[in-house]
């Protein structure tokens, strides 16, 4: 695997966890006693 490979891969990782993240926030301030 070629470094630019990995770090595309690594990036589009991290985007994704961000996303997720965001998701959970927005659901807690929807459903504050969670």
């Amino acid at each position: 695997m070629s470094l630019s490979v990995l770090n595309a891969t690594v990036q589009d990782y991290q985007t994704a966890c961000c996303q997720e993240e965001e998701k959970w926030k927005k659901k807690r301030e929807l459903q504050p006693n969670i």
